[in-house]
């Protein structure tokens, strides 16, 4: 059946390959592109009250986070959300 399906696409100019998919799903993706890369520095722009830099550390990233927040009072919560962590740095 399968090469029945595969032949008669290829009449069409098309090619059916069945592939291993290593993202199942948003956080697994994530983690293989910071690792597979060698991500160290991450930049959120409109970071909010920080819930991005709060993933990636659930992730397990290790690297920098620069943070922009321009609202006032959303900053102090992405301030406080930070606060102990060096490699986390947020900008108003």
């Amino acid at each position: 059946m399968k090469q029945l399906l595969r032949n008669a696409l290829n009449k069409f100019g098309f090619d059916l390959v069945r592939t291993k998919n290593s993202h199942d799903n948003l956080t697994k993706h994530l983690s293989n592109v910071l690792l597979s890369r060698s991500i160290d520095c991450v930049f959120d722009v409109g970071a909010n009250a920080g819930q991005y830099g709060l993933f990636l550390r659930a992730l397990g990233y290790k690297g920098y986070i620069i943070s922009f927040e321009p609202v006032s009072a959303v900053f102090k919560l992405l301030k406080k959300n930070s606060e102990n962590d060096d490699k986390w740095l947020c900008y108003n």
